[in-house]
């Protein structure tokens, strides 16, 4: 069902209605709770979020990470049922907060390093304040961690969506990927 490019492709015997109904009843709508470890309410394993003609599935955790994995799909209807077609990613807004942290905190990393050299090919000694300007390295390196370790903690919940929609639709499948 998943396929190498973390893309979702299943046919299916039921009507696009009957499928959003299925998707519907065994997950929950998404919904901030403010007291609630993982911000959502509800129990069920699957959590989602309807937009426009998409649907946008992800796995239920206990602790906040925004850099897990969702599914977003289609349901299209077909001549024997619907087609479920989707592809997996992390969210878009922690991604772009990501890239401006990594610029700007990259080019201050640059701009130290420059400074630092510069300072040792003249033969000056490094002082103490020479020191503060390796914080941005500090910086850049706790963001990419931030990242690394959001997407280790993510690392079965493709697998697991995957599984559940498996699950789901086990008795109308008619191809599965």
């Amino acid at each position: 069902m998943k396929q190498p490019n973390n893309e979702i492709d299943l046919d299916v015997r039921l009507s696009p209605n009957e499928a959003w109904q299925r998707i519907t009843e065994t997950s929950d709508l998404r919904e901030i709770a403010f007291f609630a470890p993982s911000r959502f309410r509800g129990s069920k394993p699957f959590h989602y979020r309807v937009t426009g003609s998409e649907i946008n599935i992800r796995k239920r955790i206990s602790y906040r990470n925004d850099f897990s994995s969702s599914l977003t799909m289609k349901i299209e209807p077909t001549s024997y049922g619907c087609k479920l077609r989707g592809r997996f990613s992390a969210g878009i807004v922690p991604v772009i907060f990501l890239v401006c942290w990594l610029t700007v905190v990259g080019g201050f990393s640059l701009i130290s390093i420059i400074d630092i050299f510069r300072r040792l090919s003249a033969g000056e000694s490094l002082t103490d304040s020479a020191y503060l300007e390796l914080f941005p390295l500090g910086m850049l390196a706790g963001g990419l961690a931030v990242f690394f370790f959001g997407r280790f903690l993510a690392k079965g919940e493709e697998r697991a969506i995957s599984a559940w929609l498996n699950d789901l639709f086990a008795d109308s499948i008619i191809k599965r990927l």
